[in-house]
């Protein structure tokens, strides 16, 4: 919808710059651009490909002669109809890239943020049961589940941390957790 609204903004934008300028038809083809644009920077691929081929059919509706219809009389506005599709497709395709890549350094930067603090809370602990507490924690938020944290105490396994705080689990999670204890492999 967010697409459609720029297209119709785009389309309303070279109507006023046709009436305004005497610039033809191909050259305002580049203000539709800017909608399809925005749909990348604002919403993704999927929706900017939705504008640029929106773009291309009010284009040729309302700015290519004959005007008010999909036919398409002149070979050079054929081209012109082409050079905008494969544009903005181009276009969108980078920005939708550019989008994402700065989506994945943002969460790079929120993980790398977490662990910075998790350091630094680890670095001013000094019990074990601290330590533990802190892992269990930063294990717990960073995967989005629940963690129990099992240790060896007197030739057997007993839990030392847990998040949320829950000192029991079931028996198959026993079960896995001292056979692979046992012999030392994951289960």
């Amino acid at each position: 919808a967010y697409s459609m609204l720029a297209v119709i903004v785009a389309g309303l934008a070279a109507k006023g710059l046709e009436a305004a300028t005497s610039l033809d038809p191909a050259g305002l083809s580049a203000v539709f651009l800017a909608g399809v644009l925005f749909s990348a920077l604002r919403y993704g691929l999927l929706p900017s490909i939705f504008a640029s081929l929106l773009s291309l059919a009010v284009f040729n509706f309302f700015f290519l002669p004959p005007l008010y219809t999909f036919t398409v009389q002149d070979p050079r506005n054929v081209l012109a109809l082409i050079t905008f599709l494969v544009i903005s497709f181009f276009t969108s395709h980078l920005v939708g890239r550019s989008r994402e890549q700065s989506r994945a350094v943002r969460r790079r930067f929120k993980t790398t943020a977490a662990l910075y603090d998790f350091s630094r809370k680890l670095a001013a602990t000094q019990a074990l049961d601290d330590v533990l507490w802190a892992i269990v924690h930063q294990a717990a938020s960073s995967l989005g589940t629940k963690v129990v944290l099992l240790l060896p105490e007197d030739a057997r396994l007993s839990v030392r941390a847990a998040y949320p705080p829950e000192d029991r689990i079931g028996e198959a999670d026993w079960a896995a957790a001292n056979w692979a204890w046992q012999r030392g492999e994951a289960a």
